[in-house]
């Protein structure tokens, strides 16, 4: 499905939000690396700074996604399993820190070593999180283009 979303958004007068939410299918596919190569080559032709700004933050975002399932890959070569939690890798030195999630949630590891984030890749406020550390929700599509 995220390949014709992709192709969709390259659509004269597609949504923009079809470029993100093809690049959120990727990620939940397991495919997170190239979710952000799209969106790079998405952002290569947007000229709007509203909306380059947008796609440089979700760009950052999977691209330190991708980076943690990795170290999870590489910690289960070296220690005959996956780290439990996100923890585990500083502790066990296969990397210095956990990179901040750039929308303002924090990242965790699921038990098959996907990463998500508590932010839902939607930027988060001080109060946004739930009790259960989950975002109480917000808008999940990119701001729209400006029409003259």
């Amino acid at each position: 499905a995220a390949r014709y979303i992709k192709l969709a958004s390259e659509k004269p007068g597609a949504p923009e939000y079809y470029a993100t939410l093809a690049a959120r299918m990727d990620l939940y596919a397991g495919n997170t690396l190239t979710g952000a190569l799209f969106l790079e080559d998405i952002l290569a032709k947007t000229s709007s700074p509203t909306t380059r700004q947008f796609l440089e933050k979700r760009i950052d975002a999977l691209k330190r996604i991708a980076f943690l399932e990795e170290k999870a890959r590489d910690y289960k070569q070296r220690f005959g399993r996956l780290p439990e939690r996100l923890e585990d890798l500083v502790h066990r030195r296969v990397i210095l820190a956990i990179p901040a999630d750039p929308y303002g949630g924090e990242f965790f590891l699921q038990a098959e070593g996907r990463v998500y984030s508590t932010s839902k890749l939607v930027e988060m406020k001080k109060g946004d999180a739930r009790k259960d550390g989950k975002p109480a929700g917000g808008k999940t599509e990119p701001p729209q283009p400006e029409r003259p």
